[in-house]
């Protein structure tokens, strides 16, 4: 008799391990800091010619973002209205943390406007910015933003306002991504 009740105790130990690391990873899924990157337009510099794109970084989690750090990929003009970009080279910048529902904005390295860029071209500013969790170290989160270089505000150079009206940019289909 006493084998069985040990077997029974064994077993039900075990489900309820089972069920704990379950509810363990559940937890974790629910509850880390998750990261998005809003659309931050791209502003004119003040006082000299050129521009700057920025990205708003917002943690929508229930855990703050750690070590969050980002990187820009060089601008880029097409008339290519489906690009794909690669993973950005150099390094990256920043060592914040995020708290839970807060936002930062952050910028890029300034450009000018090529010579060679149509007026009915895009401007990709495409990047990616990486995280620790609360859990585990090495979340990424890509971010493609497309604008069309059409509607730009051209006389707003060296001036600092905004270059691009609401309706001009949106999220590139493309390098999104996230883990």
């Amino acid at each position: 008799m006493i084998p069985v009740y040990t077997w029974r105790l064994y077993d039900a130990t075990y489900k309820l391990s089972l069920l704990s690391k379950r509810q363990e990873n559940t937890s974790k899924l629910i509850q880390r800091a998750r990261l998005w990157i809003e659309i931050g337009n791209v502003r004119a510099l003040t006082g000299k010619p050129g521009f700057v794109p920025h990205i708003i970084v917002r943690n929508a989690g229930h855990m703050p973002a750690g070590k969050v750090s980002w990187i820009f990929g060089k601008p880029h003009f097409t008339t290519d209205n489906d690009w794909n970009p690669q993973d950005p080279e150099g390094e990256s910048r920043g060592n914040v943390t995020l708290a839970p529902g807060a936002a930062m904005k952050q910028g890029g390295p300034p450009f000018g406007l090529p010579d060679d860029a149509p007026d009915a071209a895009y401007l990709y500013i495409w990047g990616c910015v990486s995280n620790h969790d609360g859990f585990e170290p090495g979340r990424f989160t890509q971010f493609s933003h497309r604008y069309n270089m059409e509607l730009m505000h051209r006389d707003v150079e060296k001036t600092g306002s905004p270059a691009f009206p609401e309706e001009a940019y949106r999220y590139n289909r493309y390098y999104n991504d996230a883990s």
